[in-house]
This record gives C-alpha cells, sequence and structure tokens, in this order.
C-alpha cells in the first residue's frame, strides 16, 4: 500500500508540473500572438498616415525651412515667416488693430490643416496606448523623427516658428501634446511661447496667388524646395 501511495505522489506532483508547463507555453504563445497582431496593427496606421496627401505636404513643412507646396491643386510658396503667420491663433490676427478680426488665406488653412492632420495622428496613437492596442514604445520610432524635426535647440526652424506650433498645438491639440510628453517631449506642454516680434497678418480679404511652376519643379505634387532641415 505504502508504495502504491508514493506511485499515486509521484504521478500527482507529475501532473502538476505538466500543467504549469502548460500554462506557461500557453502565455508565452499568446503573448507572442498579442505582439504580432499589436505589430500588424501599428503597421496599418502607419500605413494609413503616411499614405495621406496631407503626410506628403506635412514631410515637407517639417523638412524645409523655405519650400513650395502644391496642395489640393494649388501651388504656393512657403517660407518661415509665413509658415508662423499661419499657425497664428485666431485671436492673435489684426485688421487696422482690431483683434481678432483677420482671417486666413488659402494657403494659410492648407497649412493648418496638415498641423491638424499630424497632430491627430498623434492624439490617435495616445489613444491607441491607453487602450493598450499599442505601447509608447511601439510608437516612438515612428514618432522620434517628426518631434525631434519639431523641437527646440534641435529643429533648424526659428524660434518663432516653433513657438507658433507650441501655442497652436496647446490651443486645439491638448491630448497630442500630452501624449508627446509621455514620450520624452514635455516641453509641448510647457514651453509654448508667443514670439514679440511678429510678421504683420494679411487681410482677410488676401487671397493667395498660386506660384507658377515650371514641370521640372513639379515632383509628385510638389515643387522644388531648399534649406533642407535634416
Amino acid at each position: 500500500m505504502e508504495a502504491v501511495s508514493i506511485v499515486v505522489q509521484v504521478l500527482s506532483v507529475a501532473a502538476s508540473i505538466a500543467t504549469v508547463v502548460t500554462l506557461i507555453v500557453g502565455i508565452r504563445q499568446l503573448s507572442a500572438e498579442h505582439k504580432w497582431r499589436r505589430a500588424e496593427f501599428l503597421a496599418s496606421v502607419v500605413r494609413d498616415f503616411e499614405g495621406d496627401e496631407r503626410f506628403a505636404v506635412f514631410r515637407r513643412l517639417v523638412d524645409y525651412t523655405n519650400t513650395s507646396i502644391t496642395y489640393r491643386g494649388v501651388s504656393f510658396r512657403m517660407t518661415e515667416e509665413e509658415l508662423a503667420r499661419a499657425l497664428d491663433l485666431p485671436e492673435s490676427r489684426r485688421v487696422n488693430g482690431a483683434v481678432g478680426t483677420a482671417g486666413y488665406t488659402e494657403s494659410e488653412h492648407a497649412v493648418r490643416e496638415v498641423f491638424d492632420f499630424w497632430f491627430d495622428f498623434l492624439a490617435r496613437c495616445g489613444a491607441h496606448a491607453q487602450r493598450s492596442l499599442l505601447s509608447p514604445h511601439d510608437v516612438k520610432p515612428v514618432l522620434v523623427y517628426w518631434l525631434d524635426n519639431l523641437e527646440l535647440g534641435i529643429s533648424r526652424h526659428d524660434d518663432a516658428t516653433l513657438a507658433a506650433l507650441r501655442a497652436y498645438a496647446q490651443k486645439f491639440h491638448k491630448d497630442a501634446i500630452r501624449f508627446a510628453a509621455t514620450l520624452g517631449y514635455p516641453r509641448w506642454e510647457r514651453d509654448a511661447r508667443v514670439p514679440t516680434t511678429r510678421p504683420p497678418a494679411l487681410p482677410s480679404s488676401g487671397q493667395d496667388r498660386p506660384v507658377s511652376a515650371s514641370t521640372s519643379e513639379l515632383n509628385d505634387g510638389a515643387i522644388a524646395e531648399s534649406n533642407p532641415v535634416r
């Protein structure tokens, strides 16, 4: 009887070990599958972002300080001063000295729409991270290039432009800059400052005139640029 009892105990221990091993293997398989699905989801998110027409314009605005853009059939020149002016907050616009009365030109609306697209993408990545669909570690390699090139002290865009961009983000895209802070870019939340000298705002009635471009200047919907910010 004692021998039988020992055998039963041995079998019980063996069964317990087998259960633990099976559980560990199952957890590892689930973890691997979860990581694979998360990688596939990240790939689809990035593919949608980079496949959008606005991404190509955003890339040019970030990478160059003086460039010509073609967006939705309209060509226009975007200098550093014009970029800063396009990002003016509505309350800072003036016509004949009256604050908040000037509108935005067609090219300025285009710039604002493109940066809205970028900040919306950043906020969506943050929302995905909150739902554990992605992790900050997953998305940071996708975002770090753009965040770096819009960072004070790294970007070749001047301080007035970066200050206008930060003020714009703080006004309209709080979720995006909160997520940027979790990625190691806290200055987006705390370091916006309105420049003391700004280029004069255009009247609200002003209309952009598309920049004429030769065929050789056009390249997949955008015109040749100068002063790369790399």
